[in-house]
């Protein structure tokens, strides 16, 4: 069946930090980064995560971020500076950074209520390989979509080959997926699960202008609930049961952001 799931941690931001600055939202550049997400955790509240990078760490005895006024927790994981927590509020979610080293910035962003729900093709269908597929979602108050496509490759006899993954962005309530990316060597079968979620904010691109105020540049986006579906390329093996649904992790969630945006 069709199954809907709040994203774990779907507000998200990329903030290129810098000192000073005129309060307008800027362009992210590689010098120093934030990617945070937050999004539906329980009936009241929100989930948030943020990862910071730069050649220079922020003083964490004087750096703070706040969702809704609930402060983050932190700790240093390799190269990231993170922020983990949850945070009151479900319909939007305000944010506010400060750090002595790099400034301050603040922003706020709408949460998508409404789950999208995939029209074609219908969840556990069979369709014929060597042609592109269209994946069609009924349209929801959003600025944009973004989604995943996960597919794993098997032979006759059921025997696994290989996988193959990538991120998308649209703006469109569907996605085409290329038939020379459903198609793998000896394969008989490809096994499809494709999720999408919708996203207030700035469109996520290389070159994307910012949406936050103050001494630290970057994005806020709202990240609403994540509908997907599984479905076959080719023919299935008898009796082959499919792997199922694997949620991207909030680790997941923040690396596709950086690489739609070009890091």
């Amino acid at each position: 069946m069709k199954k809907i799931a709040a994203s774990a941690l779907m507000v998200g931001l990329a903030i290129v930090l810098s000192c000073g600055g005129d309060g307008e939202g800027g362009t992210v550049s590689p010098e120093a980064l934030l990617f945070a997400m937050a999004g539906p955790y329980s009936s009241d509240s929100l989930q948030a995560r943020a990862d910071f990078m730069s050649e220079v760490l922020p003083d964490s005895a004087d750096c703070e971020l706040r969702i809704n006024n609930a402060v983050l927790d932190e700790w240093i994981d390799g190269p990231y500076f993170n922020f983990w927590g949850t945070a009151p509020g479900t319909a939007s979610a305000s944010l506010s950074f400060t750090s002595g080293d790099f400034g301050n910035a603040t922003g706020q962003v709408t949460i998508p209520e409404e789950a999208t729900e995939i029209t074609e093709p219908g969840d556990e269908d069979t369709l014929p390989a060597d042609q592109d597929i269209l994946v069609q979602w009924t349209d929801v108050p959003s600025d944009f979509y973004t989604g995943y496509v996960n597919v794993e490759f098997y032979d006759s006899s059921g025997y696994w080959l290989a996988w193959r993954s990538w991120n998308f962005n649209t703006r469109n309530a569907s996605y085409t997926i290329p038939a020379d990316s459903l198609t793998y060597t000896n394969m008989a079968y490809a096994d499809v699960d494709f999720g999408v979620t919708p996203v207030y904010g700035p469109f996520v691109e290389p070159g994307a202008q910012g949406n936050l105020s103050g001494d630290v540049k970057g994005f806020l986006w709202g990240f609403g609930y994540e509908t997907w579906i599984g479905f076959y390329v080719g023919t299935p093996v008898k009796g082959f049961v499919s792997r199922g649904h694997e949620e991207p992790s909030p680790a997941d969630h923040l690396k596709q952001m950086r690489e739609l945006l070009g890091y």
